[in-house]
């Protein structure tokens, strides 16, 4: 994925809505409700976190520069009581 946007000269950010449904621990059940063919849903099988999401955020926040550093490791919210640091979701600390 990132050759053809580096190919195409087109920012990762562009394809950040797409790949934040699969940095969550599951499916969203609402959806499913709507069928959205550009950003499809994960399957209720799906194995989640994707690690390749993951790492696919925290490049999109790395190439955002400098404000953009901080965020690379914290990919999800914490108010959310799910993992705040990239390296949570492989087993080493922050």
């Amino acid at each position: 994925m990132r050759g053809i946007l580096d190919h195409g000269r087109l920012p990762y950010s562009t394809l950040a809505p797409f790949v934040r449904q699969y940095i969550v621990d599951t499916v969203d059940p609402r959806c499913n409700d709507v069928l959205d063919l550009e950003n499809p849903c994960p399957s209720e099988g799906a194995e989640l976190p994707c690690a390749a999401a993951i790492e696919f955020m925290a490049d999109v926040h790395e190439a955002a520069g400098k404000e953009g550093i901080s965020k690379a490791v914290e990919v999800r919210d914490p108010e959310m009581k799910q993992w705040t640091c990239i390296s949570d979701a492989i087993g080493s600390f922050c």
